[in-house]
């Protein structure tokens, strides 16, 4: 992949993170009182439209830390983002399914899905601290949080604490991929012989 083209996916990516960070609160309200209430706050159509839309920009955003796992060497990201992926369409095209049959097993499943997503998460997290030599300590950071995300909803009782724990990873990943834009242009300029400030230089040699 052409540097050129990397830095324009993670320009999408990066977008794409900010959208969905911001659909999340209504997502979470919405799937909030569906737990609480067996009901619907917005209309059929809209709770469509919003789950559809949190899975466009939530596969564009993972699509970004794909793209870093190929540039770093970092297959365990690579490979936790497509499970995140993957985990994500189930579970959002269980969401809008559900809302058409009503399922008796719902409970159940949603504790299945706050376990399962829990582990990935700490694979995840694992991954993104081992980007901390290539971005910086914003990836450590990052993947703590998502570690200690991933504990609580492996506990399933406590998932609900694990959202809230995942904003700020959300956000520091949302850097993350912003600074890589800027750690591939640090390569173009340190190969095309362009002199650059020492710590870009650093994170250039990163990439090579």
């Amino acid at each position: 992949m052409s540097p050129d083209f990397v830095n324009r996916q993670l320009t999408i990516a990066w977008i794409s993170g900010i959208l969905f960070f911001m659909l999340g609160f209504f997502e979470g309200a919405a799937e909030n009182f569906r737990f609480k209430e067996n009901t619907l706050v917005f209309s059929e159509p809209f709770y469509v439209v919003l789950k559809i839309s949190v899975l466009i920009t939530f596969v564009l955003f993972q699509r970004g830390f794909v793209i870093l796992g190929g540039v770093f060497g970092n297959y365990l990201l690579r490979i936790a983002s497509f499970v995140l992926i993957f985990g994500e369409v189930v579970t959002v095209g269980y969401d809008i399914a559900s809302v058409f049959y009503a399922p008796a097993e719902r409970g159940f499943i949603l504790g299945a899905e706050a376990f399962t997503y829990g582990g990935i998460l700490i694979v995840y997290g694992i991954a993104l601290r081992r980007l901390q030599k290539g971005v910086g300590s914003v990836a450590g950071y990052a993947g703590l949080f998502e570690i200690i995300a991933g504990s609580f909803f492996l506990t399933i009782v406590l998932a609900f604490i694990g959202f809230f724990v995942l904003m700020p990873a959300e956000l520091l990943e949302i850097i993350i991929l912003y600074k890589g834009i800027d750690i591939i242009r640090s390569r173009q300029g340190a190969n095309s012989g362009v002199s650059a400030p020492a710590s870009d230089q650093s994170a250039a040699r990163a990439l090579e």
